[in-house]
């Protein structure tokens, strides 16, 4: 069986690093995870983001708005690649 080895929370000090060292989970907050897998699959995550945006019929602009405040490093980085404001 093959386990998770992050937790994506906002929520840090309720995931201390040696309570979950013993498990060989890391917890990490959804904006460094996030720029992660941007820097890894671009493609992948702009797709994604797309998608996401059609379903709320938005347009991305407006979607990466609404997260900027709880992901701005993310929000940061697609909007330079993609040139949004």
């Amino acid at each position: 069986m093959q386990c998770a080895g992050v937790i994506v929370t906002f929520n840090g000090r309720h995931f201390p690093a040696d309570a979950l060292e013993p498990w060989l989970v890391e917890a990490r907050h959804p904006d460094e995870f996030l720029v992660d897998q941007y820097r890894r699959y671009p493609e992948v995550v702009d797709q994604v983001l797309r998608e996401q945006a059609r379903a709320i019929k938005s347009e991305l602009g407006a979607l990466l708005a609404a997260q900027r405040k709880g992901l701005p490093r993310f929000v940061e980085a697609v909007g330079a690649r993609l040139a949004l404001d």
